[in-house]
C-alpha cells in the first residue's frame, strides 16, 4: 500500500549533495514528488541528517532530510517551502509511476486537491 501524501515519479536526473565543509557528491534522482524523493549515490559516512541538494541545470537547491538510507540509497523529504517548488517543477517533467500509472501520465487530483483547484478559480 502507498503511504506516501503524493504519487511519485520515476527519474534519473543528475543532482549533487551539498555540505559545508565536504566536496559536492554526485547522486542520481531515482524518484521524486512534490515532498521527497529517493537517492541514489555511494553513501558517505559523513552524509548528515539535513543537506542541501543541487539538481542539475537548476539554479535552486533543495533542503533535504534524510529519512531512511539503504546500500546505495537515501530516501529524503524536503524542508523548505522553496525546495518544493524546485521538486514540483522536477517532478512535473517526469513520467507518472503509481496505482494506474497504465493509463495516464499523472495522478488524478484528490477530492481536496480538485476543490483547492475551484476554489482558486482554476
Amino acid at each position: 500500500m502507498e503511504r506516501r501524501e503524493f504519487g511519485r515519479k520515476s527519474a534519473a536526473q543528475r543532482a549533487w549533495v551539498v555540505v559545508p565543509g565536504h566536496i559536492q557528491w554526485p547522486c542520481v534522482i531515482r524518484n521524486i514528488s512534490p515532498k521527497g524523493g529517493m537517492l541514489e549515490m555511494d553513501v558517505p559516512v559523513w552524509l548528515p541528517n539535513e543537506f542541501k541538494l543541487e539538481i542539475e541545470g537548476k539554479p535552486d537547491v533543495i533542503q533535504c532530510r534524510v529519512r531512511h538510507t539503504a546500500v546505495r540509497r537515501v530516501g529524503v523529504t524536503f524542508v523548505k517551502q522553496e525546495g518544493n517548488r524546485l521538486a514540483e517543477e522536477v517532478f512535473e517533467a517526469q513520467t507518472w509511476h503509481g496505482p494506474g500509472s497504465a493509463n495516464r501520465t499523472k495522478p488524478r487530483p484528490t477530492t481536496n486537491q480538485t476543490l483547492l483547484a475551484r476554489l482558486r478559480g482554476r
